[in-house]
């Protein structure tokens, strides 16, 4: 940080702040303002130095969303293939089965078609959210 002080003076008010990134990092700030400074200008400095530290900190859940979300993609696509797998494992038994007339899901295999269904909303949410969550902190960083 430049030293805007006058030659032959010292700060008056030093502060330091320990900001936690995420639960393996942490990074100390630390600045001053002159002893003349006012109530605004404390407040500026602080102010200041916490966007810096919310701007780095961003940067590190940008990293940690992107790998939560490449994995809820991929478990997205995994429950998509388990739904049209269970869907094509009930027609199988149907027609196996002998049975005669057109092919319905009995009340467990609707209720599992269901609980699919279900589970493939939410992670679709999820991913959604990662996405808005991403953004948001990527427009804070620039």
């Amino acid at each position: 940080m430049p030293d805007d002080t006058p030659a032959g003076t010292a700060p008056a008010l030093g502060f330091s702040i320990t900001f936690n990134i995420h639960d393996r990092s942490q990074i100390v700030a630390q600045s001053f303002v002159p002893f003349e400074a006012t109530d605004d200008d404390i407040d500026k400095a602080l102010d200041k130095v916490m966007r810096a530290l919310d701007r780095q900190a961003a940067k590190y859940q940008v990293k940690d969303l992107r790998k939560k979300l490449e994995f809820e993609e991929i478990a997205l696509k995994n429950q998509v293939e388990k739904v049209a797998d269970f869907q094509n494992a009930a027609a199988a038994e149907h027609a196996s089965s002998g049975r005669r007339g057109e092919f319905k899901l009995n009340k467990q295999q609707e209720v599992g078609l269901e609980n699919h269904r279900k589970t493939i909303e939410g992670m679709k949410y999820n991913v959604e959210r990662y996405r808005v969550n991403i953004a948001e902190l990527e427009a804070m960083i620039r």
